[in-house]
């Protein structure tokens, strides 16, 4: 529990730090001069890069213990720890914005670091039922935002605090959404879904 707790955070740490320099750009326009696009998609190159490296070293691991359980076998995934759904809830929110960025190379960096991420959580262990859960958020909010929807159809009990608090967390940051972010998001979820398809498969071939 202790090695997937760092896994999360670990993310989170470099996303943020990785980001921090074009928060408040990305938070006043959807549009990013010029000069500062190259710099962001070196720093988003960099994120999907490392969070790779992370996920392969994870597989090395796995080959070198009993073997790899992926989403379809394990059957069950970590409880995630308040700071673990915050960290992931500020990484949806920070990625979630880009898509909605004037660029169609920030985009496209963007949703493939949601999908290596969702490698990297179901590799580790890590909150991957929540991440996917904050993915579905930011999709059904992003687009009730673009059809001017006021009220959201989801209903969270005071009982879950934690998605509470991502639900208004991102139902903020997503004002400004625009249809790239809602074709960002399924693009996202669609690859995932061939990720898991695949890895079911090789597990059932493997199984024969």
């Amino acid at each position: 529990m202790k090695r997937e707790a760092e896994n999360t955070r670990r993310l989170c740490r470099l996303i943020d730090d990785s980001l921090a320099p074009f928060n408040t750009i990305t938070e006043l326009s959807n549009s990013i001069p010029k000069h500062t696009e190259q710099q962001l998609l070196i720093a988003l190159s960099h994120i999907a890069r490392q969070i790779k490296l992370w996920t392969d070293e994870d597989d090395d691991s796995d080959s070198d213990s009993d073997g790899r359980e992926t989403p379809c076998d394990r059957g069950e995934y970590a409880v995630c720890a308040n700071e673990d759904h915050h960290c992931l809830t500020k990484i949806v929110t920070e990625l979630g914005s880009l898509l909605a960025v004037q660029n169609r190379y920030v985009q496209h960096i963007a949703g493939n670091i949601l999908v290596v991420i969702s490698e990297f959580l179901a590799t580790s262990g890590s909150c991957y039922e929540q991440y996917i859960h904050l993915l579905g958020l930011c999709l059904e909010l992003s687009t009730c935002n673009c059809l001017r929807i006021l009220e959201s159809p989801t209903r969270l009990g005071e009982s879950n605090s934690d998605l509470l608090a991502s639900f208004k967390a991102l139902k903020r940051s997503l004002k400004s959404v625009n249809w790239s972010t809602v074709a960002g998001v399924i693009s996202v979820l669609r690859k995932i879904l061939k990720q898991l398809k695949r890895e079911c498969d090789d597990q059932l071939l493997k199984g024969m």
